[in-house]
């Protein structure tokens, strides 16, 4: 290739780009070793929690979702975790009975040279014994749902009543079991959908518990506003 004319150009023009590159330290920005091994800090945002206790007889409430995680170490362990699924941020009650417990936030799955802090640094938890009742559920539609021109005239669920499962007390709270539709459309017409069923206490407080089925069927009859209005007639004349 060196024999040619064109050979001959192309070495010229790979030597340029390469002369040109280093110059300018272009490799040497690429691969400096002292940034990605020098001393970095990140914050990772909402990273969620996981409690670790028996699920089978216990119920737990009042533990945070979600949790910061602020992390310092060596950049090159540190640009490998950007997401909050990329942590796992643990509460580890696994050997406690029911009560109330105070306990310090564990961050699994990052190297030993990299360390952190988690804010809140730890959490109120409370496990209850787990208890299930079948429970009625309200059907939930709101004049609000409704095209303005039109108002519910009946309102069915099926199934009728649902199984809850929670913490004694928390089921002791439950107020309403009401079923409502996913969709935010105003409804103008005869509609049956997938609705979905959340407990509430008195204050209409959502509660943590589970609800089996989680969805029921809900039926919307809806009609137009109208008014009965009585008619007097006036005759004139006499007929024939």
């Amino acid at each position: 290739m060196l024999e040619s004319k064109w050979g001959l150009r192309f070495v010229a023009l790979i030597l340029a780009i390469f002369f040109f590159l280093s110059v300018n330290n272009v490799f040497g920005n690429v691969f400096n070793t002292d940034d990605i091994s020098q001393k970095s800090t990140k914050t990772i945002q909402d990273v969620p929690v996981d409690v670790i206790y028996n699920n089978k007889d216990l119920h737990v409430t009042k533990a945070p979702d979600n949790v910061d995680v602020n992390l310092s170490g060596p950049q090159s362990k540190l640009i490998k975790i950007e997401n909050p699924e990329d942590l796992k941020v643990t509460i580890d009650l696994s050997d406690k009975k029911a009560g109330e417990y105070h306990k310090k936030f564990q961050v699994k799955g990052i190297d030993d040279d990299v360390s952190y802090s988690v804010k809140p640094k730890s959490a109120d938890v409370h496990l209850e014994k787990k208890i299930t009742k079948k429970m009625h559920v309200q059907p939930d539609v709101s004049q609000s749902d409704i095209d303005a021109k039109y108002k519910v005239s009946k309102q069915s669920i099926s199934p009728e009543t649902v199984k809850v499962t929670g913490g004694e007390q928390q089921l002791k709270k439950i107020a309403y079991l009401k079923a409502t539709f996913k969709k935010t459309s105003k409804i103008s017409k005869d509609t049956n959908d997938v609705a979905e069923v959340n407990a509430f206490d008195k204050e209409l407080n959502k509660l943590n518990v589970s609800i089996n089925p989680s969805e029921v069927d809900l039926k919307v009859a809806v009609e137009p506003y109208s008014k009965k209005v009585k008619v007097r007639t006036k005759s004139t004349g006499k007929l024939d």
